[in-house]
Parts: structure tokens; C-alpha cells; sequence
């Protein structure tokens, strides 16, 4: 593995390290990235996706149906909508 050199948030990773248990500081950034990398893999690519999941009233503050549940838009706001 090549070795980078990083400035990280001393305090997010001091939070990262305390919610993993780890004093090893490699060890809570590789962590976070495998977890940040997988939850992207599950997320839509884009918005247009997005809108095709929860559909259109989602973009209009209305209720809005996903694959799982009812989404409601007053408790989710949509930046802009």
C-alpha cells in the first residue's frame, strides 16, 4: 500500500477513532473510507435517479412514495423545493 501524507480534522478523527474503538489512526481513516465508499455504492448517482426513486412530488413538498416507505417532505425538506 503507497503511503499518503494527510492533514486530517484532529477532532473528526478523534471522534471517528473513539466511535471505533481504535487508537490507531490509520486504522479509523481506512475505517471511514470503506464506510463512506460503501454507503455511495448504495446511494443514487445523481438527482435526476433520485427523482426516479422517490418521485416527482418529492421535488414539490408533497409526500413522496420510495421503494421502502412513504417519504414525508415536510420532515425532509428539499433544499430549494
Amino acid at each position: 500500500m503507497a503511503k499518503t501524507a494527510v492533514d486530517p480534522d484532529e477532532d473528526a478523527l478523534a471522534l471517528a477513532m473513539a466511535h471505533d474503538g481504535t487508537t490507531v489512526k490509520r486504522e479509523a481513516v481506512n475505517r471511514a473510507l470503506r464506510e463512506v465508499s460503501q454507503r455511495r455504492e448504495q446511494e443514487p448517482v445523481d438527482l435526476e435517479e433520485w427523482v426516479a426513486i422517490a418521485g416527482p412530488a418529492a421535488m414539490h413538498g408533497q409526500a413522496a412514495r420510495t421503494d421502502c416507505s412513504i417519504v414525508d417532505a415536510e420532515m425532509f425538506p428539499v433544499p430549494g423545493a
